[in-house]
Parts: structure tokens; C-alpha cells; sequence
């Protein structure tokens, strides 16, 4: 799969080739109890090592953080509950 990125200062493409290297972090925000669950919000933040068309600068590197929220459902849980909650 090939991925076109767009310089700022030229105009011509940029091709991701093939990416070497990635990994990512969740930072978790908040965490709330609803009706039957966690509601959760953070941001995974990812740094990733690729390969591009251009001869002069072929390996490059980027990093983003992408929010998320997700809700987990925990039957009963109710706001008097004991929880505890990683992001391994």
C-alpha cells in the first residue's frame, strides 16, 4: 500500500514506501462511571519511522496524537464501586 504525502514547500507528492517502525502510548484523561460502565477519554499518541520516494531525505519520521473516547460496560457498577483501570 502506498500512502502520497504532500510537502509544504513543493508541490510534488512525497510517497510512503513502507513504514519501518511504529509504536504508540494511551494517555487516558478521564474516566467517568455511567449506568453500567466507564466512560473513558485520552489520546493515543504514536511515533512512527518510514520510508519515502525521495532519494535526498529517503527515511523520515512522525509523530500525532489521536483522541479517543470509549465506554467499557461493567454490569451494576454504580458510583460507591472500587475499580482500577491500566493502559498496558
Amino acid at each position: 500500500m502506498l500512502v502520497k504525502l504532500w510537502r509544504k514547500r513543493n508541490t510534488f507528492p512525497i510517497w510512503i514506501l513502507h513504514i519501518c517502525h511504529h509504536d504508540g502510548q494511551i494517555k487516558i484523561d478521564q474516566v467517568e462511571v455511567k449506568e453500567d460502565g466507564l466512560e473513558i477519554s485520552g489520546v493515543l499518541e504514536v511515533i512512527f519511522l518510514y520510508m519515502t520516494s525521495d532519494d535526498k531525505e529517503p527515511l523520515r519520521s512522525g509523530s500525532d496524537v489521536i483522541p479517543f473516547q470509549y465506554f467499557i460496560e461493567v454490569p451494576e457498577i454504580d458510583q460507591e464501586s472500587v475499580w482500577q483501570l491500566t493502559s498496558e
